[in-house]
């Protein structure tokens, strides 16, 4: 849509819908509901009580016969605590469960981004202990997510956590597809990332009490040596095949 269009949706929205939202609005200036459940109950919920050319939780959802452009998706020995995302698993990987989960999208592949690739893959090892978050990158030039994910991106490099829930929380999605990134606020092409970033980003970003806790117990467990080295810069280090795949993907077999 058009922003002039745009606006008049919206304005349509508003008109025909109010009695909907008004409850949602008072609930969230009376309850202090967070952020992101807001953000469901006013773009997801609500919208589903929509017409369908204004309800972008249907009609923007990728037509059945649409093929989106993807790389092969590694063979699972070839996946390491960080793993290489392609579009055909993004929905798999990323929203289809209550998993918490860090993704970076990337769409050069300059040093920057490598060595950002690196603190990560330190994080993420870091974290093997933790069953409830994973750790991902997606390259955006060779892989196109679906709406409405897909639009999240704006095709801007970017760190995101896509929160899990707890499965007793009256807050866990009835669908997964309503995942809604918090992003990283850190300009980390222009100030750098280290692996002691990438774990405090996630450590405050989690929707899981278990991943939280799990996170806490492996902060408290660092030697101050261990500590000191996850605040040193990272430098792309590729020791393994399995380094070689994550970086480059399945060039072998193409």
């Amino acid at each position: 849509l058009g922003q002039k269009q745009l606006r008049k949706e919206c304005e349509s929205l508003l008109d025909e819908h109010e009695d909907a939202m008004l409850p949602l609005l008072t609930d969230h200036v009376r309850d202090g509901t967070r952020q992101e459940a807001f953000l469901k109950m006013i773009c997801v919920d609500t919208a589903r009580k929509c017409p369908k050319h204004v309800n972008s939780t249907e009609s923007e959802q990728p037509k059945q016969k649409k093929e989106f452009m993807t790389e092969r998706q590694l063979k699972e020995s070839d996946q390491g605590p960080l793993r290489r995302l392609v579009a055909e698993s993004w929905s798999r990987e990323v929203l289809n469960h209550d998993w918490d989960v860090v993704t970076l999208m990337y769409t050069s592949q300059d040093q920057v981004t490598k060595d950002t690739i690196q603190a990560l893959k330190d994080a993420a090892f870091a974290l093997m202990v933790c069953p409830t978050v994973r750790m991902g990158i997606v390259n955006l030039k060779m892989n196109e997510l679906p709406p409405p994910h897909g639009n999240y991106l704006e095709g801007v490099d970017g760190i995101a956590m896509w929160k899990g829930s707890d499965p007793e929380s009256k807050d866990n999605p009835s669908a997964r597809a309503d995942k809604i990134p918090v992003f990283w606020t850190k300009d980390w092409r222009e100030e750098g990332a280290t692996a002691f970033d990438v774990l405090d980003f996630v450590f405050r970003s989690v929707g899981r009490k278990e991943s939280f806790d799990c996170i806490s117990q492996v902060s408290q467990a660092q030697t101050p040596e261990g500590l000191q080295q996850l605040q040193q810069p990272t430098t792309w280090r590729e020791e393994s095949r399995e380094d070689s795949k994550l970086l480059w993907g399945d060039k072998e077999e193409l």
